[in-house]
Order: C-alpha cells, then sequence, then structure tokens
C-alpha cells in the first residue's frame, strides 16, 4: 500500500549510507529536506558491528568504482594516442606530396 508523506505526494524508499546508518532502509517525502522532512525507518537498528561492516564494504565498492573509472578513461587515452600519431604523419606525408608537387611543377616550368 502506498505511503503518503505530509505534503500529499506518495514517499519514496531509500537505503542510507552514513556510517551509523549504513544499509538501512527509510521512506521519506521525494523532495527530502526541501519537501515536507517526513520520515520513517523501515528497518531496526542494526548492531555495531553490521553498521561497521557494511559501511566497510560499501566504501570499498566506492573506491573500486573510481578505480575502474580511471582505469576506463586510461585505455581510452591509450586508444586515441595511436590515432593521434596516425593523423599527424598523414599530415605530414601530405605536406611533403604537397611540396614535392609544387618543386615538380615550378622545375617543369622553368624548363619550357
Amino acid at each position: 500500500m502506498a505511503e503518503y508523506c505530509r505534503c500529499g505526494r506518495q514517499a519514496v524508499q531509500r537505503t542510507a549510507w552514513t556510517q551509523s546508518n549504513a544499509g538501512r532502509r527509510f521512506v521519506g517525502c521525494v523532495g527530502g529536506r526541501s519537501g515536507c522532512n517526513y520520515f520513517r525507518w523501515i528497518d531496526e537498528p542494526m548492531c555495531l558491528q553490521g553498521r561497521v561492516v557494511i559501511y566497510g564494504l560499501r566504501e570499498r565498492v566506492r573506491a573500486l568504482e573510481e578505480e575502474m573509472a580511471q582505469n576506463a578513461s586510461l585505455r581510452e587515452e591509450a586508444l586515441e594516442a595511436p590515432r593521434q600519431e596516425h593523423s599527424y604523419w598523414f599530415y605530414v606525408c601530405a605536406m611533403v606530396l604537397f611540396v614535392l608537387v609544387i618543386v615538380l611543377c615550378n622545375s617543369n616550368d622553368e624548363d619550357n
């Protein structure tokens, strides 16, 4: 059954990730603190050891996600570098060819 907050909107279920309530679910106003500030815990408080373990695991997950994001951006940069290097050499070769064409055309004009 739907639960409504004091401002008349349907309350939403969320999970707290603070150190003192890690993993504990609650129902609150969809507007949060900027709404009517309606709040009700769903779960009973957890023992200290459970809170410490859950919070520690959450922090490890967060650190691993950040590391994965950094590795992904490094991989993208590593893949992009050869492309940039190839385009650089393409332009160098094109310029050399352009200069050769101009020199050859000028030498043909002087021969005539």
